[in-house]
């Protein structure tokens, strides 16, 4: 009987929990983009405290409405500088898609944050997370990238150790 390479047994467990673990991605934002319970701030006009991890902060709001206005502080009430974003990036939710409206950055965790209902509009709900290290993976889930990262460690596996058979074959 033939003996299996350890290389090939972890690479293909790799490539399988990657599978699985983008699966897993792909079916959370099935019903939409799983927003963490601590990002949403009311636009009812009173400060709120948001999660900075030390850095940038991106303010995400529904497309269908009129975006509220929304300002900064750090913990001592010193205003943050808000500039818009253009960025194309969209998460989708379960009655449109959000669109990140705002960044700020703060050095101090938490800031508050104050959002103005939209002119003319009801209360809404923006939600408020650290800025996404990669912009272009803003609209994509976490756990779809970590599965294909583990994916193609799982292939990269594979080829080097199918490299290092051949070459002590032909040795």
């Amino acid at each position: 009987m033939r003996r299996i390479s350890p290389s090939i047994v972890v690479a293909l467990v790799l490539v399988i929990v990657g599978i699985a673990l983008a699966g897993f991605g792909m079916s959370r934002s099935v019903g939409g983009y799983d927003w963490a319970d601590d990002t949403a701030v009311p636009t009812d006009g009173q400060p709120h405290e948001v999660r900075t991890d030390n850095g940038s902060v991106w303010v995400w709001s529904l497309d269908a409405y009129t975006a509220p206005t929304c300002t900064a502080t750090d913990v001592d009430g010193a205003p943050l500088q808000m500039r818009e974003l253009k960025t194309g990036a969209t998460r989708p939710g379960k009655i449109g898609d959000y669109v990140p409206l705002v960044q700020f950055n703060s050095y101090d965790d938490p800031a508050l944050l104050t959002c103005d209902p939209p002119d003319g509009g009801s209360e809404v709900t923006v939600h408020a997370e650290p800025a996404p290290k990669v912009v272009a993976l803003a609209s994509v889930d976490p756990w779809v990238v970590r599965g294909a990262l583990i994916g193609l460690l799982g292939l990269a596996v594979l080829l080097v150790g199918a490299l290092v058979r051949r070459a002590t074959r032909a040795a």
